[in-house]
């Protein structure tokens, strides 16, 4: 469903996902003409073993590189 996304939107909020900080990489290679943020405070309940209800404190977010790069130039 990310792909789908990307190729209609330029920014994506994806909350509450249950990847782990160990393969939170893997958004990355969702779409290529993306860059990809990671927050996540599951460190501590991956520590306590198997988990389990819902996913705590992990966002996403997804901006398309062309408008990246114009925040990032109008923030300099």
């Amino acid at each position: 469903m990310l792909k789908e996304l990307c190729v209609a939107d330029d920014i994506i909020f994806c909350q509450e996902h249950w990847l782990i900080p160990d393969v939170l990489h893997r958004l990355n290679a969702v779409a290529f003409d993306f860059v990809c943020f990671n927050k996540s405070a599951m460190d501590e309940a991956i520590s306590h073993g198997v988990l389990r209800g819902r996913s705590i404190g992990v966002l996403s977010v997804l901006v398309r590189n062309t408008i990246f790069n114009i925040l990032v130039f109008s923030l300099t």
